[in-house]
């Protein structure tokens, strides 16, 4: 809706990029802030079972795919400013699910701490 307001409104090729760009910076750090509102509640129970570990993966890893092809296409800061804000929440979110997640949790996924405890004989 918003490229077709810009093309259809704005005739001059600069501006039309500008605000486009904006725009979609805009949106791309929204959608990746938005699982930060979980972080909140993971503190506070120190239960990492509302942010799912490879979706944080693959976040961090798709942001740090495209700072890297925006800096490839002559810096398009377009691309780099909100897929960078992409790769510092990514970053926070792997950074709080290892410092909440015990490591028998992260080794055996589908136990719960008291279920995976050793038996020694």
């Amino acid at each position: 809706m918003i490229a077709l307001v810009a093309f259809v409104g704005i005739h001059t090729l600069a501006i039309r990029s500008i605000v486009l760009g904006t725009v979609s910076s805009i949106s791309m750090a929204i959608m990746y802030l938005s699982p930060m509102t979980a972080l909140r509640q993971v503190m506070i129970t120190q239960n990492t079972e509302l942010i799912p570990f490879w979706v944080c993966f693959a976040g961090l890893l798709n942001g740090i795919d495209w700072v890297i092809y925006g800096r490839l296409i002559n810096l398009n800061l377009y691309i780099v400013v909100g897929n960078a804000v992409g790769v510092a929440a990514g970053a926070i979110q792997i950074l709080v699910y290892f410092y909440y997640t015990p490591l028998i949790s992260n080794l055996l996924p589908n136990h719960t701490m008291k279920s995976a405890a050793l038996i020694i004989p």
